[in-house]
């Protein structure tokens, strides 16, 4: 592929590439034997990350990484015992570009605590940082969930139903206009207390 398209730089959309640690240990030693130079973006969770090490992600050729850090609370495996802002102090430090990805409008969300996730994410200090709404995708067992107990608003739009606007689902402590100005708000912080992103990133 690197030689058809005249490029040794690859997005790889693969959800937790470095999960398959094998794997990518396989490739490194590949790249290595051969001699070859890649640089590769990749999405990859704090638990992955810690167990292949950083390193070895240097010398993979990873350059930038989406890590989904999503709440201050260890609601996901993927985050628990790990120091996500000791990690992603590290992996910049490498030179590593990080974007980290927080989710808003939990179950657990009211007025207080998503603006202490909103604060936690900003304190993280990454190159980027995505806020993306919380939300049933269809066919999943949350959809099927919310949608038996009434909560989806089948009267929005699929194409609305991007996690960049307003939620698709009744929450009990926020309205959808507030949902829309909170995201909004949240993008307004992180820029006022970090600043642009492509400076941070460079």
């Amino acid at each position: 592929i690197s030689e058809s398209m005249k490029t040794n730089d690859f997005f790889v959309m693969d959800e937790n590439f470095l999960k398959h640690k094998e794997r990518a240990l396989e490739l490194l030693e590949i790249i290595e034997r051969e001699g070859s130079r890649f640089s590769f973006s990749i999405f990859s969770s704090a638990e992955a990350i810690t167990d292949f090490g950083i390193d070895n992600m240097v010398k993979l050729g990873v350059i930038y990484v989406w890590i989904g850090v999503e709440s201050k609370q260890s609601l996901f495996e993927k985050t628990k015992g790990v120091d996500v802002k000791k990690l992603i102090a590290e992996l910049r430090g490498k030179g590593i570009i990080v974007l980290a990805s927080s989710i808003l409008f939990l179950e657990h969300h009211d007025k207080k605590t998503i603006w202490d996730d909103i604060d936690f994410a900003i304190g993280l200090q990454p190159d980027f940082t995505q806020f993306m709404q919380f939300g049933p995708t269809p066919m999943t067992a949350l959809y099927m969930d919310y949608k038996a107990q009434g909560k989806l608003l089948d009267e929005m739009p699929y194409e609305e139903w991007h996690g960049q606007k307003r939620i698709n689902f009744k929450h009990p402590n926020f309205t959808g206009d507030e949902t829309e100005v909170i995201l909004r708000e949240a993008f307004r912080k992180e820029y006022e207390v970090l600043g642009p992103s492509i400076l941070r990133a460079s």
